[in-house]
């Protein structure tokens, strides 16, 4: 992944979550910002990347929280996750 494509889909999920892109990267924990990163790893993730990769993508050592965050996306959302992926990534 390169740093624009991470860039534009920061800016697409902060936009679809009413978030900044900063609140994303950061430790808020809103409901918007958690979607959106919910969003981000959806997206990270169904690229092919790993989950450490997803978190060194995020500048965090540990990669559990992403873990966390796809199966909770992915639970949420059930069939529909797999939509967004693909769409995202079309």
């Amino acid at each position: 992944m390169t740093e624009p494509t991470f860039a534009k889909l920061l800016a697409a999920a902060a936009f679809l979550c009413e978030c900044e892109p900063d609140e994303i990267l950061g430790d808020v924990r809103s409901p918007g910002a958690v979607r959106a990163r919910e969003i981000v790893t959806l997206a990270m993730h169904g690229r092919g990347l790993s989950y450490p990769e997803i978190a060194a993508w995020f500048g965090r050592h540990s990669h559990s929280a992403f873990i966390y965050l796809h199966r909770r996306a992915v639970g949420r959302l059930g069939d529909a996750a797999n939509q967004l992926s693909e769409a995202i990534n079309a």
